[in-house]
């Protein structure tokens, strides 16, 4: 394949891509749009900031602090006094 080859085939495929209506315009968004993107993303934000607080809530109750001693540590050896 030469470069004639390759130029023939970009064209043809340029030529494809404005028959089907492709314009060469940038994406713009309205107004309603972006307000719709910030509510979206500060809404999400909430909620996944709320999870660590909401996952403390619900299980910290439950879990029981075991403060080690020298005793237990030697119980888990299989020594008795």
């Amino acid at each position: 394949m030469n470069t004639h080859d390759i130029e023939r085939k970009r064209e043809e495929l340029i030529r494809q891509w404005q028959g089907c209506g492709g314009t060469m315009q940038p994406l713009r968004m309205s107004p309603t749009d972006r307000l719709k993107l910030v509510l979206i993303i500060a809404f999400s934000s909430l909620v996944v900031g709320s999870l660590p607080i909401i996952y403390g809530l619900t299980w910290g109750h439950r879990a029981q602090t075991i403060i080690p001693t020298e005793a237990s540590l030697w119980a888990v050896f299989g020594e008795r006094d």
